[in-house]
C-alpha cells in the first residue's frame, strides 16, 4: 500500500477551494457546505476567491482555508465506520482516527471525502491505509 493518493494532483480534492465563513451563515448557500454553528461554516468550491467575494458581499467574514486542509478519499462505508463513530448521511464535522477534527462529505455509493488539518493529513492517511488492510 502506498500514500500515492496524497501526492499533489493525485486526488481532485486537493484542487478544491476551502473557505471558512463567519457571521450569520444560516441562509448562505454554497455548493458544498458544513454548518458548524449558526455563525460558522466551511464551504468547498471550485473558485475560493469568488466564494470569498460573494460571502463578503453578503456581510460575512470569509477566510481561505485551501492550504490548511488536506483531502483524503474514503472508498467504502465500512472504512468510514472504522474511522469515526458518527453516522454520516449529510456533510458534517466529526472526529476521525481517534480525535482528529475532520469535515466529512458523503459522495454517494459509499464514497466520502475527508478534509483534515494539513499537518495531521499524513497521520490520518496512515490510519486509513492500516484500516483498509484490515478490511481486505
Amino acid at each position: 500500500m502506498s500514500l500515492a493518493f496524497l501526492s499533489p494532483g493525485a486526488f481532485a480534492g486537493s484542487a478544491i477551494g476551502k473557505v471558512e465563513l463567519r457571521g450569520d451563515v444560516t441562509s448562505f448557500e454554497a455548493e458544498r457546505i458544513v454548518r458548524l454553528t449558526p455563525r460558522r461554516a466551511v464551504a468547498l468550491c471550485a473558485d475560493a476567491p469568488a466564494l470569498i467575494a460573494r460571502a463578503r458581499a453578503a456581510g460575512l467574514r470569509a477566510y481561505d482555508l485551501t492550504g490548511a486542509l488536506t483531502a483524503i478519499p474514503i472508498e467504502s462505508e465500512a472504512l468510514l465506520r472504522r474511522l469515526t463513530e458518527v453516522v454520516v448521511d449529510a456533510p458534517t464535522a466529526a472526529p476521525v482516527a481517534g480525535d482528529v477534527p475532520a469535515l466529512i462529505f458523503p459522495l454517494g455509493d459509499g464514497h466520502y471525502e475527508l478534509y483534515v488539518p494539513q499537518e495531521l493529513g499524513h497521520h490520518v492517511a496512515l490510519v486509513v491505509l492500516d484500516l483498509q488492510a484490515g478490511l481486505a
